[in-house]
C-alpha cells in the first residue's frame, strides 16, 4: 500500500450487504451478471483507498458519516483520518429509506 493509500475496512453489515446483492443478482440476472456488478462495486470501494473524502459527508444522517454512489448501490463509510482508514458501515439500494435502515441497524 502506497502512503497515500487508506485502508478500506469493512464492517460485518457491508460483508452481509455484499453477499445479499450478490445472491439477488444471481436470482434475478444470473451469476456473469452478479459477478460484473459486484466487480463494479469492488472498484468503487478501491476507489476510495485513494480518495477516501472522494463524496459528500451525510451528517443530516449520522456525524461523520459519508456516502458515495455505486452503481444501483449507496456505500455509506466513515474515514478516520488519524488512522487513515475508511470504515464501510453499510450497502444499501439507492431506494432504499436510508434514515429508517441506519436507525434499525446495529452494526
Amino acid at each position: 500500500m502506497s502512503a497515500n493509500s487508506s485502508e478500506v475496512i469493512l464492517s460485518k453489515r457491508a460483508v452481509a450487504d455484499l453477499q445479499n446483492i450478490y445472491a439477488n443478482c444471481i436470482e434475478r440476472w444470473g451469476s456473469d451478471y452478479a459477478d460484473d456488478y459486484l466487480a463494479r462495486l469492488y472498484e468503487k470501494l478501491a476507489l476510495l483507498r485513494s480518495n477516501p473524502l472522494l463524496d459528500r459527508e451525510r451528517a443530516e444522517l449520522r456525524r461523520g458519516l459519508r456516502s458515495l454512489p455505486a452503481e444501483r448501490h449507496i456505500i455509506l463509510y466513515n474515514f478516520d483520518v488519524s488512522k487513515n482508514e475508511v470504515h464501510v458501515r453499510t450497502i444499501l439500494h439507492s431506494r432504499m429509506d436510508i434514515p429508517k435502515r441506519l436507525h434499525s441497524s446495529t452494526e
